[in-house]
């Protein structure tokens, strides 16, 4: 040991003996039952409190996660879980962020599949402070908001993360449906000291560099009064020791400063922090190459999108319309349907290096909730921009608004007979005041036949406005809302939830057009994701028809509660809105007659003024 080791460990020794037995325990510098420099500790008491922060959440691996339970009604439910904050120990892979493993058959895990607000708390008496926990000099901090599962492009990642402290984790059995988590932090409280608690910054937080070693963590009890005497003392010793037996030498600098910036790291990419860039994919940015692949409607056939075709092929790109189930065959049950989909996009994608950095998504009509569905059951998909055109997104309901009135008119005159057979149920076989909630509720105690949701598109893309009878009968829309219910154990329905989506949240932007004269789809709103008020019970739909009223994208349940992450798209700017007035049903995709009006509507215009716009 050299002379200045030597001498620095009297004078720190002194010291420590000199300020007593509660100072040093106050400081943390030495535990009672060894003498450990703070600078082990990593006690920064020099420190900003978003550094102890920092330091706090580093040097734990286990926390307190409390989330708002379902099986107690809204209490909050506390359970201990393992964490994770970068790759292993070292301070300089150390990212801030808290990643967990958390199952959905567990009540934690069930708990956040319903509401994603946790908090998560820490305390230095995990470590042994040898202090009361709830002393202020025994650290704790409490970090809240979001926690959510990591995307799927980023749980490579996360996973490294989690077992590089837990290596026990990568052996859980596969069947429990363990998923990488993330913190979105909101908020950040800590209690480091006497005199209350700190809020935190969450920017400063992730700004911290963590450092390897620091000289004042050495000497925290200078922030004592019965030390300081003592410690003047001693340094002057210190100084003069120095000065008349060691030579001069460079001073170098103390500790390893690097470290890996937040902004480093691989972006992990959430489904509710609404700070959140649109997180990097291997998808290409430049929408003016993406070639598109089209989604056409009910009895329809891919021949719907020669106009589209015409137009982008001009330029040079390449246009796909699917032809994997047409006219006839459209009529059958859409989960039929979203396979053959996903096999015709994906047999595409692996024969044209065109679509190998991704694409658009096109859906006209009923088109559109396909394209829709489809995203979120293929895993493995590139859709950059979903576009849809007058889609049935939200369900269809023959309601009271003026607007709905011609597409009754069609109703009536046996427009639906191709897609529903008279002898399964009759449109046509009512009075002009029956259309006013008569029909609309035989209907709707038609659609809860499960033999009809098994067998009919149109039933599948059919919504009643009675919110429990509709989703715990329709067998697909619901479930792509992620409104479908899940039993506390069923593991595998919250895992689906899940996977469904992150898939949503992988596309980057949603165009959603539609027109008050639409002329067919009822109501025109649904191509925004709005829909009709609820009643109360199937019954009410004759009674109380006349009160029903639109409820808008951002008023409804699927969106404040962000079920399938529509809220989280449109909070980072990823959702666009066109209301476009005098563009009739078919207009979208070919010359029309106005169905409101005398007169044509022409495609042209309309796809040069709109459409064109938003895929270019």
């Amino acid at each position: 040991m050299t002379k200045f080791n030597h001498f620095t460990t009297i004078v720190i020794v002194f010291l420590a003996l000199s300020c007593g037995i509660e100072a040093r325990r106050a400081a943390g510098v030495f535990r009672a039952d060894t003498f450990r420099l703070a600078e082990d500790e990593n006690l920064y008491w020099s420190a900003s409190p978003a550094q102890h922060a920092r330091q706090l959440v580093h040097d734990n691996v286990w926390a307190t996660l409390s989330t708002l339970s379902v099986e107690f009604n809204g209490i909050p439910y506390g359970s201990t879980v393992s964490y994770s904050d970068g790759v292993g120990y070292s301070k300089e892979d150390s990212t801030g962020k808290l990643f967990f493993y958390i199952t959905p058959m567990d009540a934690t895990g069930a708990d956040l599949s319903v509401n994603s607000s946790a908090s998560v708390a820490i305390t230095m008496a995990q470590q042994g402070c040898k202090m009361d926990a709830e002393d202020p000099t025994c650290w704790k901090i409490n970090l809240s908001g979001k926690v959510v599962p990591v995307a799927v492009d980023q749980r490579h990642y996360a996973e490294k993360v989690l077992f590089s402290k837990h290596p026990q984790m990568e052996y859980w059995p596969e069947k429990h449906g363990f998923l990488p988590y993330v913190l979105e932090i909101e908020n950040i409280v800590l209690l480091d000291f006497y005199g209350g608690a700190k809020h935190v910054p969450v920017k400063e937080y992730y700004q911290i560099k963590l450092l390897s070693f620091r000289l004042a963590a050495y000497v925290p009890f200078l922030h004592f009064p019965i030390c300081k005497m003592a410690a003047l003392q001693f340094l002057l010793v210190f100084v003069l020791h120095f000065l008349v037996s060691s030579p001069v030498s460079p001073t170098h600098p103390v500790g390893n400063n690097a470290y890996l910036d937040v902004s480093e790291l691989p972006a992990v990419s959430t489904n509710f922090n609404r700070n959140l860039a649109v997180p990097n994919s291997k998808v290409s940015s430049d929408k003016k190459v993406l070639p598109i692949f089209f989604f056409h409607g009910l009895t329809s056939s891919s021949a719907d999108g020669a106009n589209i075709a015409a137009n982008i092929t001009a330029e040079g790109r390449a246009f796909v319309a699917l032809s994997f189930c047409e006219n006839e065959c459209s009529i059958q049950a859409l989960n039929i349907q979203v396979p053959m989909a996903i096999a015709a996009v994906r047999n595409v994608v692996a024969s044209d290096k065109r679509f190998k950095n991704g694409y658009i998504f096109m859906g006209h009509s009923m088109g559109g909730i396909l394209a829709r569905a489809v995203i979120e059951q293929m895993d493995d998909h590139k859709v950059y921009t979903l576009v849809s055109l007058a889609g049935a997104l939200s369900g269809i309901f023959y309601g009271p608004q003026d607007a709905d009135r011609i597409p009754l008119q069609f109703l009536a005159q046996g427009s639906a007979a191709t897609a529903i057979p008279p002898a399964v149920f009759n449109f046509s076989n009512y009075s002009a005041n029956e259309y006013r909630g008569k029909m609309q509720y035989d209907w709707a105690r038609k659609l809860t036949d499960p033999e009809l949701q098994a067998t009919y598109s149109f039933a599948n893309v059919a919504r009643f406005p009675v919110r429990n009878a509709w989703s715990d009968t329709n067998v697909f829309m619901p479930v792509f809302n992620n409104m479908n219910k899940c039993a506390l154990n069923d593991s595998e329905c919250r895992v689906e939830k899940i996977r469904r989506k992150n898939n949503f949240l992988r596309i980057k932007e949603a165009y959603l057009f539609a027109s008050p004269e639409d002329g067919v789809g009822a109501p025109w709103q649904m191509g925004q994701f709005g829909h009709y008020s609820d009643v109360e019970t199937l019954e009410e739909i004759e009674t109380k028809f006349e009160d029903l009223s639109i409820i808008e994208m951002h008023d409804t349940v699927e969106y404040k509660e962000d079920t399938f992450g529509l809220r989280t798209l449109d909070e980072r700017g990823g959702v666009f809105f066109y209301t476009v007035r005098n563009v009739s049903h078919p207009c979208w995709l070919y010359d029309y007659s106005y169905l409101h009006t005398e007169g044509t509507c022409e495609f042209n215009l309309v796809y040069d003024t709109y459409v064109y716009k938003v895929i270019s």
